[in-house]
């Protein structure tokens, strides 16, 4: 008996033996796998957190990479990259982090720049972040109706004296390669001729030799200069600024280490070319910006570019001048007085005297590098290759379009677009970030986007409508999503944006069909 009690406590003492291995590996196992999950999921982290830190950094490369392109922009460069030219540059922000730009002439004056940003370790990169712009260089217009434009009045008469003439006949300076002459502007334009008390003895030359015309005496003519650029636009751009009261003398071009020096204010780049004795060819290309900012004297040397004076102008010494003049006040010329090639325009009144000389180099702002015809206006569009006259500084546009009737180009009846190119014919839109270039005759320009819904289909009055209770629809002003919308509300919020706008019953809806067009 106590032997077969002994034998039963013995298998039982094996079967509980073997019981504990198996529960033994089991745990085994189970702490394995959970120590494999927290190993998984603390790389899976680690990665998603380096994989974040990446993108920033490839963001931030891409941002680096828009901004260095903009802030190097080489005017000449840009000028001379012919359409669907492609320029490409590669900067290195940090180790491992860079920034590849592709800049591409689209047309004119219109410049698509596109930055990939690029991070990451080892072969190739985690994270690629693109950004893109599209800028407009504005060449600036001006409607020159004559060589010299002034706004004279009766109380302070146009005076020449001594050999003081202007020349409206288009004319290539000496040693420039300008293509053929164009036509010719007048000489002298005012709103009124008889207000010249002239004893020259160079008479004025041009077609016609004096214009009377009321462009003379609109302000618009002598501050507002086309292309989004106004008087006090340039003013911002200017690359060389002297305090009211200024005297600047001894002007002439400069180098420094066989580069033109564009440090030095006094140079304000090279008119003369070969084979003219002196000419510094380093300096052609500089077509510098000056903004006297109030009464000035220019006394001696010679320039090029753009010269803005916020007061009165007095030239003397025989200095040159190659470009556009554009004055606040008034234009007096002594001992010697200017040779202009270019164009003057005085708001204020003008008195003359001495030995002084204008010359329109038609079309005044290309200063020959490329002609471009004249509007029926007399104005002058400068092209693509104008971008030095401004030095290579990118604006972009204020202004707005939307079609007046159903173009069926790819343009939202009643939307508005930006402005990124005008002429006096036609108006390059915006559209879906591509270009689309429209008679100028068909489209509503603004210089402030409208921040209310544009009704864009709905026939009659309101009144009806309203009777009808017909459902108009409308374009949101912000992202041009179309919405029915029921007179009389006020307001509506887009479903699309989000943004709440009021709603302009006021202004006649555009119709596809015609019967009622902005």
């Amino acid at each position: 008996m106590n032997t077969e009690r002994l034998g039963q406590m013995g298998r039982i003492a094996l079967r509980e033996r073997g019981m504990a291995l198996g529960v033994a590996l089991i745990a085994i196992v189970l702490i394995g796998t959970l120590i494999a999950g927290s190993f998984f999921l603390s790389t899976q982290d680690y990665r998603t957190q380096s994989n974040g830190t990446f993108e920033e950094q490839a963001l931030s490369a891409a941002e680096f990479g828009l901004s260095a392109t903009l802030n190097t922009w080489n005017k000449d460069t840009a000028a001379a990259m012919v359409t669907g030219a492609v320029r490409t540059r590669t900067d290195t922000v940090t180790p491992g982090v860079t920034a590849v730009t592709r800049t591409t002439r689209l047309a004119g004056n219109l410049f698509a720049v596109v930055t990939e940003g690029r991070a990451g370790t080892g072969v190739g990169a985690n994270a690629r972040r693109r950004l893109g712009q599209v800028l407009f260089l504005p060449a600036p217009t001006a409607n020159v109706a004559g060589a010299v434009t002034t706004r004279q009045t009766a109380a302070n008469k146009l005076t020449l004296s001594g050999s003081a003439t202007s020349s409206g006949n288009d004319s290539t300076p000496s040693g420039w390669n300008c293509p053929p002459p164009g036509g010719a502007v007048a000489g002298y334009a005012m709103p009124d001729t008889t207000q010249i008390s002239s004893s020259s003895s160079v008479p004025p030359t041009g077609s016609p030799p004096k214009l009377q015309t009321p462009v003379a005496a609109d302000s618009n003519t002598y501050f507002n200069l086309g292309g989004g650029l106004t008087f006090d636009s340039l003013t911002k751009l200017a690359n060389i600024t002297y305090a009211a009261g200024a005297n600047a003398s001894t002007i002439q071009p400069s180098t420094q280490g066989g580069v033109c020096n564009a440090a030095d204010t006094r140079n304000w780049g090279e008119p003369w070319r070969p084979p003219t004795i002196g000419t510094v060819v380093e300096c052609e290309s500089r077509y510098p910006i000056i903004w006297a900012q109030g009464n000035f004297q220019f006394s001696s040397g010679r320039g090029q570019g753009i010269l803005l004076v916020s007061g009165d102008f007095t030239a003397s010494g025989g200095t040159q001048f190659d470009g556009l003049i554009l004055i606040r006040g008034s234009l007096t010329t002594t001992g010697g007085g200017i040779k202009a090639n270019g164009a003057v325009l005085a708001y204020q009144s003008e008195q003359r005297e001495g030995d002084d000389e204008r010359e329109h180099d038609d079309p005044v702002l290309q200063l020959c590098h490329q002609h471009g015809p004249p509007t029926a206006r007399g104005q002058h569009t400068a092209p693509a290759c104008e971008i030095p006259l401004l030095d290579g500084d990118a604006l972009m546009a204020e202004l707005w379009a939307r079609p007046k009737t159903d173009l069926e180009r790819g343009l939202r009846r009643g939307a508005w677009y930006r402005v990124i190119q005008e002429t006096d014919r036609q108006v390059t839109l915006d559209v879906d970030r591509f270009p689309e270039t429209v008679l100028r005759e068909y489209l509503e320009l603004v210089s402030v986007r409208p921040e209310r819904w544009t009704i864009v289909e709905g026939q009659g009055d309101p009144t009806a409508l309203a009777a009808t209770e017909a459902p108009s629809f409308g374009v949101c002003p912000n992202c041009n999503h179309r919405a029915p919308l029921v007179y009389p509300i006020v307001e509506a919020s887009c479903s699309r944006c989000g943004g709440t706008f009021l709603i302009d019953w006021s202004t006649p809806s555009v119709a596809g069909d015609g019967a009622r067009q902005l």
